[in-house]
């Protein structure tokens, strides 16, 4: 029950900030930051050629009752020079405000790792993003993508062409305790809050189903001799990259993830997961909060995914009901 509500507070501030801007916001965007800059200046909130690391969640701070956090961030910013801290300084006075202080509608509370702080002293959070139904999403440019929350990109009510009530916007993620779990060689990494990497993007991208053979079939752990991350759920402030806070509606719910390459950059096919029985909590655009089986139709997973390189993600989801949840504008008219 908490969980759900955590999931309605989300997607009401998700509306009042629609209210207010007429539009969702970004899934990745924020001003121009290069990597290693002491502070950045702001030159536009979606700046298509920079290092935007802003997440979704970010955005909504002032819509929630939390909203004195984006308050101190922003003064601190105006008093200086319009200026801003690059958001993966864990340790910038500014940045610690949001990063650090914990968040308790943030958390769900079958996830007893989202409370506990990563070693940087990172806050964690249990809710995810959706990006649509491709494995190209990372850092996928604007309009490739179908989800509601995409790249430098932002979608209004009126782009869910098939229906708000049909569109997923929020769902669920586990959280990892430490890099331990997955660097112990006596320990084997549970298949909910770890991501499989340094996997051929063509591998799981030509047939999603292939992310399903790096875990044992009688278990919930990957596969011995495989490498790891524990990036899944630090989203809070910086968390545009899909392995912090994105999910994809190709695999079931409390599927495996895999990422290409082997740091937070990859693309990959990003999994929403809990500890609920049988599935996960999923907020709709239109506000409702719906559980998603783990068995939902998930039509051919052989299907490359759609949105490769240059081409844009259009038309039906090829991954039935779960697919066409995660696009705003597939054209499907499945039953859900």
């Amino acid at each position: 029950m908490q969980c759900t509500n955590n999931m309605k507070q989300l997607a009401l501030a998700m509306h009042n900030y629609h209210d207010s801007y007429k539009s969702f916001p970004a899934g990745r965007g924020g001003p121009h930051c290069s990597y290693g800059s002491a502070d950045c200046l702001v030159t536009t909130d979606l700046d298509t050629t920079h290092n935007c690391l802003w997440s979704g969640i970010f955005y909504i701070m002032p819509y929630t009752e939390h909203a004195d956090l984006y308050d101190t961030y922003q003064a601190w910013c105006t008093t200086h020079g319009g200026k801003i801290p690059p958001s993966w300084k864990c340790t910038h006075t500014a940045n610690s405000n949001i990063r650090i202080k914990p968040i308790e509608f943030l958390r769900c509370p079958s996830d007893s790792n989202v409370a506990i702080p990563t070693d940087k002293g990172v806050e964690k959070t249990s809710y995810t993003l959706c990006r649509g139904d491709t494995s190209y999403s990372n850092n996928q440019a604007a309009g490739l993508m179908q989800g509601m929350f995409t790249v430098l990109q932002r979608h209004d009510t009126a782009a869910c062409v098939d229906g708000t009530s049909n569109t997923a916007m929020i769902s669920e993620m586990v959280t990892m305790l430490s890099a331990t779990e997955v660097t112990n060689a006596s320990l084997r990494a549970p298949v909910k809050g770890g991501i499989a990497l340094s996997l051929a993007k063509n591998t799981y991208s030509d047939d999603p189903s292939s992310c399903l053979n790096y875990k044992y079939a009688s278990d919930t752990a990957y596969l011995n001799g495989s490498q790891f991350n524990t990036f899944r759920g630090q989203t809070r402030f910086c968390g545009r990259l899909n392995d912090m806070g994105g999910f994809v509606t190709i695999l079931p719910p409390n599927s495996p993830s895999c990422m290409n390459g082997n740091n937070y950059y990859g693309d990959g096919i990003y999994s929403p997961q809990s500890n609920h029985s049988g599935g996960v909590n999923v907020a709709l655009c239109d506000g409702s909060i719906r559980f998603v089986s783990d068995t939902i139709d998930c039509g051919t997973l052989s299907t490359a995914t759609p949105g490769r390189g240059s081409t844009p993600s259009t038309g039906p989801s090829p991954y039935g009901i779960w697919g066409a949840l995660g696009t705003r504008e597939g054209g499907e008219l499945k039953a859900f």
